[in-house]
């Protein structure tokens, strides 16, 4: 019965996944947003997503030396997580990036610090909370910080958007 429900949600998040990506691009090609500041932005978030991807191999690989006994599902659905979430949030933090004059906004440091710890609340809190389930084994942890830490990081961003854009 689980095996069904795994195989279920595996196929709904690829359709969604798939979906979300067509449906993205269908929006950004009617408003002319394919184009060579898009393609960079995809890059860059894309190479960044590695190097994090990569910090969390050697992160696992440390935890089995340490003795913490992980299946080769665990490890792949983590790992793909780690991947697919750092690939999200560093898009985001490279449009956002990239889109903000920063030398105008000097004046105001207070919003690029707000900036700095929403990011942080998106990526640090559930790797902490995820480093916590690898050692108690229990993975609750990991699962209740992420709606808190999304919804946080989300929220912070925005309102610095809104608050930039209200200046300009």
């Amino acid at each position: 019965m689980n095996v069904n429900y795994g195989i279920i949600g595996f196929l709904v998040g690829i359709a969604c996944a798939l979906g979300g990506w067509w449906f993205g691009r269908k929006k950004a090609r009617e408003v002319r947003g394919l184009d060579e500041r898009y393609v960079e932005r995809a890059r860059d978030a894309r190479a960044n997503s590695w190097i994090v991807t990569t910090v969390y191999i050697y992160a696992m690989f440390f935890l089995y030396i340490a003795g913490v006994s992980f299946s080769s599902a665990q490890l792949l659905g983590i790992l793909l997580f780690i991947h697919v979430g750092s690939w999200g949030i560093l898009t985001i933090y490279v449009n956002v990036r990239d889109t903000i004059d920063w030398e105008e906004q000097r004046k105001n440091r207070n919003q690029k610090l707000a900036f700095f710890i929403s990011i942080f609340v998106l990526t640090a809190v559930p790797s902490i909370f995820l480093c916590i389930s690898f050692l108690t084994d229990d993975w609750r942890y990991v699962l209740y910080s992420l709606p808190g830490s999304f919804l946080a990081g989300v929220i912070g961003l925005l309102a610095v958007r809104a608050q930039i854009k209200k200046e300009n």
